[in-house]
């Protein structure tokens, strides 16, 4: 439960029949329905009178339940005077109009005095997670945050509400989840609170990139460039870019194999939606070099440092803004190139200062500078210019090769490279010479470099490894993370736990995943869209060994399935991979989820964990976890799978 009185979580829900809104507000529900004989308008209204001074807290809030909200109270004259049937008419009228009518002209001037109000303060979650132009529903943010109850709404929005209780505790379990994930990411909440305080600028209810905005806005706006004549103005380019004008003359080769690369990157022509992906081979890795970009990585493999070699990681820090400044990138619509690139020193030197000071500015400080690359590329945002962008992703990348291949051309491996940095294997004896060549390369692009030990790092590419470095610190990502973050998917956390466990601890999967006591880890959830049905299906499985025609045994068994029942069941589904129940030596039963769809008057169908028997878990509630038939040895066959791999 929130502790703060004053932050109110809600969330509506509109039918031509009904309408209900539910606020919780210090553990305690408040409910509000119109509905049959009961109007609870005026009492709604009364509601908010009361508790104005609130925050309040919704879901996807912004784009939908604020602006009825703000509808409700601002048209108080006209609705009052209307019975239910009249009055939930018109509120779904208006919910109807927000969702189906966005490409219209009128959109948005009708709902600006609606959408722009300033009748309550709110906080839309959607938006404070959000990356890019990536989200994700309530629903599924509730099972990444381990939310029990995983419910769709139960009455289509386009029926009539009969059950009205039905839809008010479906509201409830959503109001519950919204809190939920305002708690699990209360430390977002409250940089937004202190960045809006320290910018003047309202940050409560925005993702990174529009924080990043206002930030830069507010640093160029002080710094005394027209910010507000530069909205409007991009720089395209009609023909395609040459590659070999933005490359920096300081780019340079010494060895044949990575000369030639150079003039196959010089050859290229980029136009404005052309996609960048090269590849180049060094010793040990291959580098993928892409827009956003160079990464590669050693496959399969595990590196520890050891009494014969130290292995070394290497970050560039703010490569990409200290690359605009070194190489002088400035976006060609913009007038004083000087004022723009020291109003960019300033961000980042503050930034930098602000670490030990300002903990708070810096955070803001970190997403601005970490963001500015990104928006050279960006359609809504008057930094916009591909050249510019061109220039610093690949000058950057092709930097990063020159240290490489001056490192493998003194014997040191590079197993490792990214965005701003590289890993290398260096030789006990030889650690000060490769000192001196990164030292050397930070001083010849002018960005400084830091340097970590690493004790462990083990790969299965480069997206997929762990890494322990000398200082204590841990980095897992790919399939060693059990939940890569709160907008990303929910599958089987147990195997990147497993994994975790193996190589941090020693311990095998077959003895850590049957003592797990967290039945979430073991689930998988999805949600599919309209044009699928989900289908939970009773089966028995005969497995067939011989062939019935001439009793001679297959090579491999064959299986035959007899469905004993099938129920559609909601869009948004979780389970975990269970043990069948045994009918007979060759037959078991058991239930499979499938999602369906029809094309062409054919039904066709695909197995969600084809072969397998499973559980669904939408509603977990309490139960000794060894009462679950979890299927272990499938989640240990999955961890071993990847071990083997690599080993």
């Amino acid at each position: 439960m929130n502790s703060n009185p004053d932050v109110i979580f809600y969330d509506l829900e509109t039918y031509k029949n009904f309408f209900s809104a539910t606020f919780k507000r210090g553990g305690i529900f408040y409910q509000f329905k119109i509905h049959g004989e009961q109007n609870d308008y005026i009492p709604l209204l009364q509601f908010f009178a009361n508790n104005r001074d609130c925050t309040f807290v919704g879901y996807n809030s912004f784009h939908f339940d604020d602006i009825i909200l703000a509808y409700l109270i601002l048209k108080e004259d006209q609705l009052k005077e209307l019975n239910v049937e009249h009055l939930t008419y018109a509120i779904k009228n208006l919910a109807d109009f927000i969702i189906t009518k966005k490409d219209e002209w009128n959109y948005s001037k009708y709902l600006a005095p609606f959408k722009y109000h300033k009748q309550f303060k709110v906080i839309d979650l959607m938006e404070v997670i959000r990356e890019g132009y990536t989200s994700k529903s309530l629903k599924l943010v509730g099972v990444n945050i381990k939310w029990n109850k995983l419910q769709d709404l139960p009455i289509h929005h386009d029926a009539e509400v009969h059950d009205p209780d039905l839809i008010m505790e479906y509201n409830k379990n959503d109001v519950d989840i919204t809190e939920a994930i305002y708690n699990s990411i209360i430390g977002r909440i409250n940089l937004r609170d202190k960045l809006t305080t320290t910018y003047g600028v309202d940050v409560t209810s925005s993702a990174d990139s529009k924080i990043a905005k206002d930030i830069l806005d507010t640093y160029f706006k002080n710094a005394g460039v027209n910010v507000d004549s530069l909205r409007n103005k991009r720089t395209k380019y009609k023909t395609p870019i040459k590659i070999s004008e933005v490359i920096s003359p300081k780019i340079k080769f010494k060895t044949e194999k990575y000369q030639n690369f150079l003039k196959e990157v010089q050859a290229i022509e980029v136009s404005e939606d052309t996609k960048l992906k090269l590849h180049f081979d060094s010793d040990l890795i291959t580098h993928d070099i892409a827009m956003g970009g160079i990464h590669g990585a050693v496959k399969n493999k595990v590196f520890t440092t050891t009494d014969e070699y130290t292995i070394y990681d290497l970050d560039f820090g703010s490569y990409y803004p200290y690359l605009m400044l070194t190489l002088g990138v400035v976006p060609e619509h913009i007038e004083d190139k000087q004022l723009f690139l020291d109003t960019l020193r300033a961000i980042v030197e503050d930034r930098i200062s602000a670490k030990k000071k300002d903990p708070i500015k810096a955070d803001g400080l970190k997403i601005a500078v970490n963001t500015i690359y990104g928006l050279l590329n960006s359609e809504t945002y008057w930094l916009e210019d591909r050249k510019a962008q061109l220039t610093v992703t690949i000058n950057g990348q092709l930097y990063i090769l020159m240290v490489c291949e001056t490192l493998e051309q003194h014997g040191y491996q590079v197993i490792y490279s990214n965005t701003d940095g590289y890993m290398v294997l260096c030789p006990k004896g030889k650690e000060g010479f490769m000192h001196e060549i990164n030292n050397q390369f930070a001083t010849y692009t002018g960005i400084g470099i830091e340097t970590e030990i690493v004790e462990k790092i083990v790969f299965k590419d480069v997206n997929n490894y762990y890494c322990k470095f000398k200082s204590g610190k841990q980095k897992f990502k790919g399939c060693f993370l059990p939940q890569g973050g709160i907008l990303k998917g929910f599958v089987n956390p147990i195997v990147a736990i497993a994994l975790q466990k193996y190589y941090v601890d020693g311990i095998k999967p077959e003895e850590y995943i049957p003592t797990h006591p967290d039945i979430h880890d073991f689930c998988t959830a999805f949600k599919i869209d309209d044009k699928f049905t989900n289908i939970q299906e009773l089966v028995q499985i005969k497995t067939i060994t011989h062939s019935p025609k001439t009793g001679k045994p297959y090579v491999k068994p064959k299986q035959e399935s007899v469905i004993l029942s099938s129920t559609p069941i909601q869009k948004s589904c979780r389970f975990y991979v269970s043990i069948p129940t045994t009918i007979s030596d060759d037959t078991i039963e058991g239930y499979r989820i499938r999602k369906m769809k029809v094309e062409d008057g054919v039904q066709k169908f695909t197995d969600l964990c084809a072969g397998f028997t499973v559980t669904l878990a939408n509603d977990i509630t309490p139960m000794p976890i060894n009462e679950r038939q979890i299927n272990y040895q499938y989640y240990i066959d999955k961890a071993n799978e990847i071990i083997n791999e690599i080993n």
